[in-house]
């Protein structure tokens, strides 16, 4: 009899934490889910709209490491992105307002042309991570 209820006890601790275990991969399914697609989306994106994908993305909720890692990578990659976009703006705004300023316009080129560089880069590594977590988890 003792035996026996050891065997329930041990049997419902097992389902108990197959069912946790289910949910959790419930949830990094999900999450996962929303986070490739806000990349997805920031990715395709022109780039005067690329600033709302990217708040897009900052939104999208995530509790699992691995969906966070990724989150956390293509929104730093993408900033960087988005920062190098503005200051060309910046530039084409100031040679506009003072052509004889190109000291200035060439300073804001050159500043966005090294994050832009930086930002192709990581978003090369954010691309590979979007695969790697996809294969991981199947999806």
């Amino acid at each position: 009899m003792r035996r026996r209820k050891q065997f329930v006890v041990a049997l419902a601790a097992l389902v108990t934490s197959a069912g946790a275990c289910r949910s959790r991969d419930a949830t990094t399914l999900s999450e996962a889910g929303a986070v490739t697609h806000a990349v997805e989306r920031l990715r395709g994106a022109s780039n005067s709209e690329k600033g709302v994908a990217l708040s897009a993305l900052a939104a999208v909720p995530c509790s699992a490491p691995e969906v966070c890692a990724l989150k956390t990578l293509c929104a730093g990659a993408y900033t960087k992105h988005v920062r190098a976009l503005d200051g060309v703006r910046a530039a084409r705004h100031a040679l506009r307002a003072a052509p004889a300023g190109s000291a200035r316009v060439a300073k804001l080129l050159d500043e966005s042309q090294e994050l832009l560089e930086s930002a192709q880069s990581d978003v090369a590594r954010c691309a590979d991570a979007e695969g790697e977590l996809k294969r991981n988890l199947r999806l």
